[in-house]
């Protein structure tokens, strides 16, 4: 009899002990291991495949709950492998370049919860830029000797428009020097040789991705229209009252040749609708859709850093064989030889700012068009040396 009772007492303080354990709260092990940090992804390669793992010392994958969460957003809950292994497949085509965050959440049924997150980055695609050359028009031909300004502009998914390497060539003269190229856009000033040109544009971005742009342009041997039609010349820029020099050396308009030939302007007169009236002596060819500047003097030591074409003779007062802008108000007009009359335009004081160009938008450029004030604006682009805003010879900034 005592021997059971000895027995009874260690079955009972056996059990007392059990019921007493209690399971220490711990919260899962979060880990992961695709990206690494910093880890650098490109687009247009799929879905980026992410991978983790999220255990539990006392849960299984059945009761565990892992979730993906981007950049602190709201986040998705994946399913955890028998081995604990989380992943998610991340489409990024529509995600934004640079710095991300991806986190991964684990909770156990007890609430206990773990992250881990990693900080990665996502460039574009490796894909080259994209060029266009937009001036002058494919199948350009000019005069032997004509300078011809080329432009051209480049765009990159992964690439600052800074940082665009842009390089001429002609299929001909090989490669062309000294373009001007900053933020996408490149312009260059050359007289090609005699002959029929591929002129290409070559824009090589940071990844050394490769795109270009070509376009034929023929130099040869070509008598120019000297009989334009109203309408193929048109006034396109204005600069009334410059401020870094003085109006007489200051003053200059530019002239698009809306025409698909090129066109002689000399003995062509330029004035306004009353006595000033000069009498173009320069040679000057523009080229189909190019410009021409006409300046009070074009030296650009002294009028304010301007390229120009052609000279004109400023007179304070204006008359007979000269030619002045007037601040308060006047007109431009160019008149063939024979007097017919090839377009002007009457502006007034309001239409322009001091110290600036007042260009018509690039869009607008016609001769009905360039008759309506609302279709000018200031330029607010500085493309010569002299510190004000204009555009002389090159496309104008729009208006809207």
């Amino acid at each position: 009899m005592p021997r059971i009772s000895l027995v009874a007492l260690v079955l009972s303080v056996a059990c007392g002990n059990e019921a007493s354990v209690r399971r220490i709260k711990s919260p899962p092990t979060v880990t992961i291991e695709t990206p690494t940090v910093d880890q650098v992804f490109r687009q247009g390669v799929g879905a980026l495949g992410f991978s983790g793992t999220v255990t539990d010392s006392y849960d299984g994958p059945n009761t565990l709950v892992a979730t993906w969460i981007l950049d602190g957003d709201e986040g998705t809950e994946a399913s955890i492998g028998a081995d604990g292994t989380v992943t998610l497949d991340l489409d990024v085509d529509e995600l934004a370049l640079g710095p991300h965050v991806i986190t991964l959440l684990g909770r156990d049924r007890d609430d206990e919860e773990t992250s881990v997150e990693v900080p990665w980055v996502l460039d574009g695609a490796l894909l080259a830029p994209v060029v266009t050359i937009t001036d002058p028009a494919d199948g350009t031909s000019v005069q032997d000797g004509y300078e011809l300004t080329f432009r051209g502009e480049a765009v990159d998914n992964n690439t600052d428009p800074a940082d665009l390497v842009f390089v001429w060539t002609s299929s001909i003269d090989g490669v062309l020097a000294d373009p001007l190229s900053a933020d996408g856009l490149s312009v260059l000033f050359s007289t090609l040789s005699l002959g029929v040109h591929q002129v290409s544009l070559e824009v090589t971005d940071r990844d050394g991705e490769v795109g270009t742009d070509s376009i034929e342009v023929t130099v040869g041997e070509i008598e120019p229209d000297p009989v334009a039609q109203v309408g193929d010349l048109v006034f396109s820029e204005l600069m009334v009252n410059p401020e870094v020099v003085e109006d007489e050396v200051g003053e200059w308009v530019e002239l698009y040749n809306t025409s698909s030939r090129p066109i002689n302007i000399t003995g062509y007169a330029f004035g306004d609708l009353g006595i000033d009236s000069y009498t173009i002596t320069d040679r000057a060819v523009v080229a189909p859709m190019d410009y021409v500047v006409l300046c009070a003097s074009v030296d650009p030591l002294i009028n304010g850093g301007i390229p120009c074409d052609v000279s004109f003779i400023r007179s304070t007062y204006g008359g007979a064989g000269s030619m002045a802008l007037g601040n308060n108000g006047d007109e431009v007009v160019l008149s063939r030889p024979d007097g017919l009359i090839i377009d002007q335009v009457v502006y007034n004081g309001e239409w322009f700012n001091p110290a600036a160009a007042t260009g018509l938008d690039p869009a607008q450029l016609d001769a009905d068009n360039n008759d309506d004030e609302t279709m000018w604006c200031s330029q607010t682009t500085q493309t010569t040396s002299g510190g004000e805003a204009g555009t002389p010879g090159v496309q104008n900034d729009p208006c809207n």
